[in-house]
């Protein structure tokens, strides 16, 4: 007779089978949606995780915080996620499946029973601490030109996250020492584990009392959009008139000061009458100055990479990713409609 556990652990089964189908956030298409999306699945896998530990589950849950760290970071850039990387996790469950069943029905199976939680011990902190220096390798590969809080919130719990992973190598080396260096390894692993998921409870606590006082303070009837109109006028004579969006280190303050005006007034006007952030804005004039530069290059001499830094993006993952949000299309698709329309 099968017990809970095993129907607990069916039932987790089944909400990541509906978790994958919609793995790349199909239903949701804004970037930090999907972002919150996958947090919040990461927050209900340590959920669950916790309880395993509880009732003494042991099921690879562990191989996932690695593929879901990375998928957030790949859903804030609006990139997508392969599948492929859950394969490890796939194996393991499978394996541990077989494990329960023949523990239950008292089958003899010596090849899982010495082989599954050693490897499972070790690919765990292997996989988290792979995943994390992976992100770390984007981030300073491709920096953002919009650091925004999600980008500062997700750096914050990948180093969480690879600091879990030193005491589980370390507890992987010797399952039956629980100690190390006075250290009750164990009780740290909890701990950081608890730590990530309250740090990620407080960012969705921090993120709907922001939209909480967005909505208060639109509602306050002494708000006047009116007065910040003049500065979303001046705001837009600057860009049209003086090309320093084409500045790569053109920051709000150095915009306010070319309108005199504050930062905070900036960010109020653009926000109010034209729904868009500093960086959303810039984007605009950018990737219209980049398009004027492709249809020019008639001969295609100017590589992408060129134009991208030419138009004032900083790296061409930037560039790709506003010229697709705005134009609907990737700026390689761009040019060769160009190029077809004038051959």
């Amino acid at each position: 007779m099968l017990d809970a556990t095993f129907y607990t652990n069916v039932l987790f089964q089944i909400i990541l089978f509906l978790y994958f189908l919609n793995v790349n956030g199909t239903l949701t298409k804004h970037q930090h949606f999907r972002f919150n999306n996958v947090l919040a699945f990461l927050f209900v896998l340590l959920l669950f995780h916790i309880l395993y530990i509880i009732v003494n589950i042991g099921s690879p849950i562990g191989l996932l915080y690695g593929p879901l760290l990375y998928q957030s970071s790949l859903a804030l850039d609006g990139k997508t996620f392969s599948r492929i990387h859950y394969i490890p996790y796939l194996f393991l469950s499978l394996m541990y499946f077989c494990y329960t069943i023949a523990f239950h029905f008292a089958i003899s199976a010596p090849f899982l029973e010495d082989f599954y939680y050693p490897l499972y011990l070790f690919a765990m902190p292997l996989s988290i601490s792979i995943y994390s220096l992976l992100i770390a390798y984007r981030h300073v590969k491709n920096p953002s030109d919009t650091l925004s809080p999600q980008h500062s919130f997700l750096s914050l719990l990948t180093v969480l996250s690879f600091c879990v992973s030193v005491p589980l190598f370390l507890f992987a080396t010797a399952p039956f020492e629980h100690r190390y260096g006075g250290i009750n390894l164990p009780y740290l692993i909890y701990l950081l584990l608890a730590l990530a998921g309250l740090y990620i409870a407080s960012y969705f606590y921090a993120a709907n009392l922001n939209m909480f006082k967005a909505q208060a303070s639109i509602s306050k009837p002494d708000l006047d959009t009116n007065a910040s109109a003049p500065i979303v006028s001046a705001i837009q004579r600057c860009l049209a008139q003086t090309p320093i969006y084409l500045d790569d280190s053109l920051t709000l303050q150095k915009l306010a000061q070319h309108i005199n005006s504050s930062p905070q007034a900036c960010s109020k006007a653009m926000n109010e009458h034209l729904g868009k952030n500093f960086y959303e804005l810039l984007a605009v004039y950018r990737i219209a100055y980049a398009k004027k530069l492709i249809e020019e290059d008639i001969f295609g001499k100017l590589t992408l990479e060129h134009i991208a830094r030419q138009s004032g993006f900083r790296s061409k993952s930037s560039f790709n990713r506003y010229f697709k949000m705005l134009e609907g299309c990737a700026p390689n698709a761009y040019r060769k409609s160009v190029e077809s329309k004038s051959a």
